[in-house]
């Protein structure tokens, strides 16, 4: 049994059972730090749940170099938990400075294992009225 609940430990820390904001926004703060670049914005989106898993996306705008950027996602990329980087916008600052040329926009995606699964969504049969066998 053991082994079952070491399996288990390291699926939790990978995908755990609570979104803890708080420690999200403290983790990407420090690599951002680490990376030489600034988190100009934290914004959490509403969860989106699944059968098994629920998705919570939260955008960030970060301000710094594209290399810092680069070192910042492989940072981040080696997190315990799973984070995905999608829809990256990056732009060019009208006042460059020597540590700030660009600001970037993406989406940071997070997933929280569910205690209990989601059923999925029941679909009538034709002829069937919802409710009824």
């Amino acid at each position: 049994m053991t082994e079952l609940e070491g399996r288990l430990q390291n699926i939790r820390a990978v995908l755990p059972e609570e979104k803890d904001a708080a420690d999200l926004l403290r983790r990407m703060q420090t690599v951002a730090t680490q990376s030489n670049l600034e988190i100009k914005g934290f914004k959490p989106s509403p969860t989106v749940m699944k059968q098994l898993h629920a998705e919570w996306p939260i955008t960030l705008q970060l301000e710094g170099t594209y290399h810092n950027l680069a070192i910042f996602f492989d940072r981040v990329g080696k997190f315990t938990r799973i984070v995905n980087i999608t829809g990256l916008d990056v732009k060019a600052n009208d006042k460059p400075e020597p540590n700030s040329t660009i600001t970037a926009t993406c989406v940071a995606t997070t997933f929280v294992l569910l205690d209990k699964p989601n059923n999925p969504p029941q679909v009538n049969k034709p002829g069937v009225k919802a409710g009824s066998s």
